[in-house]
């Protein structure tokens, strides 16, 4: 067993239990697709622990020892995986000290609305959070291990975090660490050791005062703290369910997780044990987990990097707070079951959360968050008329009948050909680069800079020399591939045929590509064959020669040229009927330099992109 470095972890040192006690929690029904998995591209061979992801779900905060002491990283959420973490940059943060263990409120909320940043800032989700750090004004007979609790403002997107100051309500000259907040902000819970040395861990509250101040901590008594250690808390969104790492007797061995939750009276339950999925001989410590989708945790077991490391386990079988909700649609005149369609909305922002199928056997059964209200519109097959049925408030860990009454039925309406188009706009370049970044323009590119034309051009990211940004690249060129061959299937299998169905006399199918790129400058000449495409406006041709010194708005167009003949020759390879129509002129095709992206995001990444729009227009 090693010492966690820095002063947000404790020295943990237990004998292995070989048998669970009564006090281990009954394992989840839905056990059966729980996987975990080493959080690789987050790790080092140093202390890595503490993770928090923002309430937008874009951000992910973590404390590491990589540079000797503790301090702050973080990693972007992109196209479905962490990015390489780097450290905090904001003011205050990462001082001469220990700095670490972030916490944010996650509100209720975020159980569905995680990764839509829109709707989160329609929430006005509190803009404070609270993080752990060193003594920054220790007395000269400071112990030199103590550390306190700090307030910070973070902005909405997650990406900025200022005014970092002291709890001084709650700090003493003691060790307060590990700290979490509730979703509304409306309390803290944090670690602390009043043992004068023997390092012995509680677990404190502090409430929040009507002046914003809080209040000063009390110990969460015998209720959830034990003789032994209790450390690193997390609440879940719903603001009633706290999670923690205890080595108290009656575990699996060191460091286990347990779970306690509050009454209507403000009483903790006995707290249980999460069991074996979970839990290991080694420790386990900062369980985070904000939705149903995934969880993180921190771990010493055997297979890591290095001292802790970070793991994801998916999906989050120990979230709290979900309900079942089972919806049947009746037949009042037949008196039976009929199917139809379900649209599933929250009501307080009155956004759709899925669009459903009720089997008339079966209905529909759907797992939703509770404390949350939803409305259901259904749409019954052949009967007119969509009637709703609303939950104001579903409750908590129950399941709910609810049964949608339709009446006679009407003939069904004749089908219909819908023609809907949807194009994409995603990120998918190297930077610099004017091909998107698929597995084999990459493999070239790496050629080319190698010992090819491309050799000493600086404007494009070196992915020939350094391997860490050829891994990165490789990595989001896989995903590339997955999004343009969805997006060439849907238009072959679908978008193609139906237009061809409901075409007009003389009318064809336009697609325009622009390009964008990031707003950074470019010293560097364009070395290819010359190419023409339209100006930002889409109203002028301009021809980008070679040899020609590239600015932003010329490689935007270069990015439109090179995605129209890569996606024009992956729809000739699939066949189908666009090849027919590209030789009739069916098919039309614009590439328009889209310019500087100043709108996509904080992420330079989500700049270097396409966008391509479909028009049904009449022909020349």
């Amino acid at each position: 067993m090693h010492r966690f470095s820095g002063l947000f972890l404790v020295l943990l040192v237990v004998a292995l239990w070989l048998l669970p006690f009564s006090g281990i929690m009954a394992q989840p029904a839905d056990t059966a697709n729980f996987r975990i998995r080493n959080a690789a591209v987050l790790n080092s061979a140093e202390d890595d622990y503490a993770p928090f992801v923002t309430p937008n779900g874009q951000w992910l905060y973590f404390t590491t020892s990589r540079s000797g002491k503790a301090k702050l990283y973080r990693s972007k959420w992109e196209m479905g995986e962490w990015g390489v973490p780097e450290p905090v940059p904001s003011q205050g943060v990462n001082t001469d000290v220990d700095d670490g263990v972030l916490s944010v409120p996650l509100p209720t909320l975020t159980q569905l609305y995680q990764l839509d940043d829109e709707a989160m800032r329609q929430l006005k989700v509190p803009t404070i959070g609270i993080m752990a750090s060193g003594k920054r004004d220790k007395p000269d007979d400071a112990d030199l291990i103590d550390s306190d609790i700090y307030l910070f403002d973070i902005s909405h997107d997650g990406l900025t975090i200022s005014n970092v100051r002291p709890i001084t309500q709650v700090n003493t000259r003691r060790w307060e660490s590990q700290p979490t907040i509730a979703p509304d902000g409306s309390f803290i819970i944090f670690s602390g050791d009043t043992s004068n040395g023997d390092d012995h861990k509680d677990l404190y509250i502090s409430q929040r005062q009507s002046d914003g101040s809080f209040g000063p901590p009390r110990n969460m008594g015998a209720s959830v703290n034990s003789d032994d250690r209790e450390v690193s808390p997390f609440l879940a969104p719903d603001g009633i369910t706290l999670f923690f790492a205890s080595d108290r007797s009656g575990g699996f061995g060191g460091a286990d997780f347990y779970v306690t939750q509050r009454n209507a009276r403000g009483e903790w339950s006995a707290p249980k044990n999460l069991g074996s999925l979970i839990n290991s001989s080694a420790n386990e410590l900062f369980f985070y987990g904000a939705s149903r989708a995934y969880c993180m945790f921190v771990s010493d077991r055997d297979g890591g990097q290095g001292g802790f490391d970070l793991y994801e386990a998916a999906p989050n079988i120990f979230a709290p707070g979900y309900s079942m909700v089972q919806l049947t649609i009746m037949d009042t005149v037949a008196n039976r079951a009929v199917s139809g369609n379900v649209k599933v909305m929250e009501t307080r922002l009155g956004k759709t959360i899925s669009n459903d199928r009720a089997e008339a056997e079966r209905g529909l059964r759907k797992e939703l968050p509770s404390g949350i209200g939803y409305r259901f519109e259904v749409s019954a097959d052949g009967y007119p008329g969509t009637p709703r049925a609303e939950i104001a408030m579903l409750p908590a860990d129950t399941t709910i009948n609810l049964t949608v009454n339709v009446g006679k039925a009407a003939p069904p309406p004749p089908p219909q050909i819908v023609f809907n188009i949807e194009g994409i706009n995603v990120p998918l370049f190297v930077s610099g680069y004017y091909r998107m970044n698929t597995l084999e323009v990459l493999d070239d590119l790496r050629q080319r800079q190698r010992d090819g034309d491309l050799k000493g051009l600086t404007y494009i990211a070196d992915v020939a020399m350094d391997q860490a940004a050829y891994n990165q690249y490789k990595k989001m060129a896989g995903r590339v591939e997955g999004i343009l061959g969805d997006f060439v299937s849907r238009c072959t299998d679908e978008y193609f045929p139906t237009f061809l169905k409901v075409r007009k006399p003389g009318e064809i199918l336009e697609i325009t590509v622009h390009g964008y790129a990031d707003p950074r400058p470019i010293l560097g000449n364009y070395m290819e064959a010359p190419i023409t495409v339209l100006n930002p406006a889409g109203t002028q041709e301009m021809t980008i020669a070679s040899g020609e010194p590239l600015d932003n708005v010329k490689l935007a167009g270069l990015r439109a040229y090179y995605a129209v003949k890569y996606l024009d020759s992956e729809f000739r390879k699939r066949g189908g009927q666009y090849p027919q129509m590209a030789e009739q002129g069916v098919i039309r095709w614009r590439a328009v330099s889209g310019s500087v992206d100043e709108t996509s995001g904080n992420d330079l990444s989500e700049k270097r992109r396409i966008r391509v729009d479909f028009q049904r227009v009449q022909g020349e």
